[in-house]
């Protein structure tokens, strides 16, 4: 049985893995909880890109709106828990 090509989508998601992983050294579903200041499950869109740029994880504005479009999967302009774990199970 053949695995089918990565699509797009599922790239961008494996590159901000990897990205996150090297620049920061910790996985998505642990920076996630670190962006999540209020505990409670939920990151605003804007500052989960302010912490990419923070912690100096190299995407360019473009690539960093179309990860976090599909993260933000019912584009409320938040990343709630479910909808990452959806994203890193469903790429």
């Amino acid at each position: 049985m053949s695995r089918q090509k990565a699509g797009p989508e599922e790239k961008l998601l494996y590159e901000f893995r990897e990205k996150v992983m090297d620049t920061v050294g910790i996985s998505v579903e642990a920076f996630f909880r670190m962006c999540d200041k209020k505990y409670n499950g939920v990151v605003d869109v804007e500052d989960f890109k302010n912490m990419v740029i923070k912690h100096k994880i190299s995407m360019d504005g473009g690539t960093m709106s179309r990860v976090t479009q599909i993260m933000d999967e019912d584009c409320s302009g938040d990343i709630t828990k479910a909808e990452l774990y959806f994203a890193l199970d469903i790429y």
